[in-house]
């Protein structure tokens, strides 16, 4: 039997069955050897075999590793082609801080002249060197406000004309473009390239700068994937354990109680049935075929279409004639309503 020694807090122990003599020595760690650097590298081409740029090279330790750096490269290039031709399209983006500050809407009203300006305004007339003056003084006392915020408020209301038609051309295009994804990109892009062109806001251009982006482009965005939730699978029944049958007693028959003597002949009990009550407004005139919401055919407004809930609004739509036509009747009156407004 071998014995050899360790060294404790006690000092030097004897140690039995020690074949090795391993016990109690320091034990060598193997150092780690770094893994070879490896490389890929490719030379860009264009259509002629011409040399592009200098030689790409990708570094990696691991093959594993490679797959997932071509991909990152080739997205951070896509990227870049993207904003390039954006920015050709388009134009760079650029931000300001230059914004219009809301300002008192003025008054026009007109002023009487006073004698002194109606003797000064005559004499200026026929003055050639004070005729614009005469000119500002005539058109302040017929609007009440100086020439310069005169043209002012016509030039603003001009604008807002333009621009208020403009978002109704753009509003009816996306009702009539169901493959179109209005989101804030997509509408930039729309307006940035029609703009930079100069054409004007109407649908058919909308539909000529929609399919330029996205049939030669492709810079629109298309419609998020909506994924359907999965569904819940009821959970296994489990069979119940056969049951003794319980005998449930007949009720009793209920015993009338006996009448009073002397209050008049016996009359048999009856049973009375409560039924629950609702109130209800509802009449044959203006009750729904579908018995949801109660709309008058006669009356009907653009109001009383949106309170009603999709699926019955689609229902009374396909099986009532007489609601559709009502139905757009109302819509085709609402229209005629904002395009008066609207016109000038």
């Amino acid at each position: 039997m071998s014995e050899s020694t360790v060294v404790t807090e006690a000092g030097i122990q004897p140690v039995e069955n020690d074949p090795t003599g391993m016990v109690g020595r320091e034990q060598a760690v193997e150092p780690v050897v770094p893994k070879p650097e490896l490389k890929f590298e490719y030379q860009p081409t264009d259509e002629h075999g011409r040399p592009l740029g200098g030689k790409q090279v990708i570094k990696y330790t691991d093959p594993s590793e490679l797959p997932g750096l071509l991909v990152r490269q080739n997205e951070q290039i896509l990227r870049q082609l993207r904003k390039v031709t954006r920015e050709r399209e388009l134009g760079p983006e650029t931000d300001s801080d230059d914004a219009e500050k809301f300002q008192n809407v003025p008054e026009f009203k007109p002023r009487d002249l006073s004698a002194d300006e109606r003797l000064q305004l005559s004499q200026q007339l026929l003055d050639p060197e004070k005729a614009a003056e005469a000119r500002d003084l005539l058109v302040e006392s017929a609007f009440g406000a100086k020439p310069d915020v005169v043209a002012k408020t016509l030039n603003e209301t001009n604008r807002f004309m333009v621009q208020q038609r403009a978002v109704d051309n753009y509003v009816e295009f996306v009702s009539m473009t169901p493959g179109y994804y209005d989101s804030p990109a997509n509408r930039a892009a729309l307006t940035g390239w029609m703009s930079k062109r100069n054409w004007a806001a109407t649908v058919s251009n909308f539909n000529r700068a929609y399919q330029h982006l996205v049939d030669q482009v492709g810079l629109l965005e298309s419609a998020p994937e909506v994924h359907q939730a999965q569904p819940i699978v009821p959970a296994a029944v489990v069979p119940q354990t056969s049951v003794e049958p319980v005998e449930i007693p007949e009720p009793k028959p209920q015993v009338p109680a006996a009448p009073a003597p002397g209050l008049g002949p016996q009359v048999e009990p009856q049973q009375v049935k409560r039924h629950s009550h609702v109130p209800s407004s509802l009449n044959s005139s203006v009750a729904s075929v579908a018995g949801d919401i109660p709309v008058d055919v006669n009356k009907l407004t653009v109001a009383d279409l949106d309170r009603m809930p999709s699926d019955v609004l689609k229902r009374r739509l396909n099986s009532d004639p007489a609601f559709r036509k009502a139905a757009d009747a109302a819509y085709a009156a609402q229209e005629a309503r904002i395009r008066a407004r609207q016109t000038p």
